[in-house]
């Protein structure tokens, strides 16, 4: 059964586009794409799942069942169960800030921040969690950002269209870049959807950037869009 994805709401941002999604279940993600090439943008015809525009795990709810278990806490039974609870958009000579909540079954609120300022060529986004309960709760993950979409150029992904870029970091040797076809890492689409891809690095000891740079990319190399 495939999910039937309506547009919730869309923000011109400068030279960009994001476009908040919602399902039949109230369930919410989001992408973001060049205005130049809007479109070329196509829903895919056969997606399953909408992975939740935010990405939480309360450590009493259970992992995803994709053999993910101790290596992330995506799609985790918390980030399913979170539906649409609100959005507030503020326009401004300066830019836009976007404000969407969402719940989960217990009252809980999760709140996404997206803020644009004129001029500037970048997004900033972050979250924060509410407890709505009496209970002290413990959150094993929440996710500063979780960006669905990443190539919504095809109605099923090409082999070998998409590179995911890294900058390496050795002593005297900073910001060289990596760019690698994401079949290297094991990220393309299965012929049969259960098994995540997954390709985790971060910040090693005090050291902010060490062998990685706190950041990643990705190329659509038949559209040239980074």
């Amino acid at each position: 059964m495939t999910e039937q994805l309506r547009v919730l709401s869309e923000l011109a941002c400068g030279d960009m586009v994001a476009r908040y999604l919602i399902d039949a279940h109230q369930h919410v993600e989001w992408t973001v794409f060049p205005a130049a090439l809007a479109e070329s943008v196509v829903a895919p015809p056969d997606q399953v799942n909408t992975f939740s525009l935010v990405q939480a795990k309360r450590r009493q709810d259970p992992s995803d069942k994709n053999f993910s278990n101790g290596s992330t806490s995506f799609n985790s039974a918390t980030a399913r169960s979170l539906t649409f609870a609100s959005q507030l958009i503020v326009p401004s000579r300066a830019g836009v800030h976007v404000t969407t909540a969402l719940v989960d079954p217990d009252g809980n609120r999760y709140t996404q921040e997206l803020v644009w300022q004129a001029e500037e060529h970048r997004l900033k986004t972050w979250t924060t969690f509410t407890n709505g309960t009496a209970a002290v709760q413990t959150l094993d993950g929440l996710a500063s950002v979780c960006l669905a979409g990443l190539s919504p150029f095809h109605a099923k992904q090409k082999t070998g269209d998409l590179d995911l870029l890294r900058l390496r970091s050795k002593w005297a040797m900073e910001g060289r870049l990596e760019q690698r076809p994401i079949e290297e890492y094991g990220l393309e689409e299965s012929w049969k959807p259960s098994g995540l891809g997954l390709e985790s690095f971060g910040q090693n000891g005090t050291m902010p950037v060490r062998r990685f740079f706190p950041l990643v990319g990705v190329q659509d190399k038949d559209q040239d869009c980074l």
